[in-house]
């Protein structure tokens, strides 16, 4: 389902979804094994690759909160200190290279998203109505991600339901769902729910996926003729 969502283009486009895609993935299978230090590990290549890496670490926190289980403990740990970890290199990284840890995030004017502002979840809605640039198809992909995301919450617990939601909570802290349907990638769980929901479907599924790489492929088209594509 992931693969065959239209912007998974961006797997496959020289963009950092593809990391993040694969140390997410490798710390997910690392903490449904117990293994503290892999998780870790992964989570801070998660962080390194993007900022949405760092749902792992509350995820994590949020999952232990609400079970206080002891045997949680060590894993907790390992991808806490691997996801902020990570979130610190890359912000080290830009001190020792411009002089600005937070260069990134600033960056993010030049696309016309707001400062940081407690404004920018109702300033996020009113770019569904944007006249320049509207954004419905956005958010259709942030609401029904975030649908899939309390879903999984329900079903396979905190973790699950926390690592999916934290990308759409992204969008809105942004104040603008630019690019919205690009960064609901980095929700997992959703997609593992979504592929859960269609599977005992036999029609759905092949329609669903079948109209999701129709609708890659339109974008792919733009893409490689330097339109926007997400």
């Amino acid at each position: 389902m992931l693969l065959a969502f239209p912007t998974a283009l961006f797997f496959s486009a020289p963009y950092n979804e593809s990391f993040g895609l694969l140390f997410t993935a490798l710390a997910l299978a690392a903490w449904q094994r117990n293994s503290p230090f892999c998780a870790g590990l992964a989570a801070l290549g998660g962080s390194l690759a993007r900022m949405t890496g760092g749902a792992l670490a509350v995820a994590a926190v949020v999952d232990w909160a609400l079970s206080r289980e002891r045997y949680e403990r060590p894993r907790t740990f390992a991808v806490v200190v691997g996801s902020l970890g990570g979130i610190a290199l890359f912000w080290g990284a830009l001190w020792w290279v411009v002089g600005d840890p937070f260069a990134g995030l600033k960056a993010q004017a030049k696309w016309g998203r707001p400062e940081l502002s407690w404004k920018n979840p109702f300033r996020t809605l009113e770019s569904i109505y944007d006249p320049v640039l509207p954004h419905w198809g956005e958010a259709v992909a942030a609401l029904g991600v975030a649908a899939l995301g309390v879903r999984a919450w329900h079903k396979r617990g905190a973790f699950w339901g926390v690592l999916a939601l934290i990308p759409v909570a992204q969008l809105f802290v942004s104040g603008s769902l630019l690019s919205g349907h690009r960064i609901v990638l980095a929700s997992l769980p959703a997609w593992i729910e979504l592929a859960d929901l269609l599977r005992n479907r036999r029609r759905i599924l092949p329609v669903t996926v079948a109209g999701f790489a129709f609708v890659q492929f339109l974008l792919l088209n733009r893409y490689v003729h330097w339109q926007f594509a997400g």
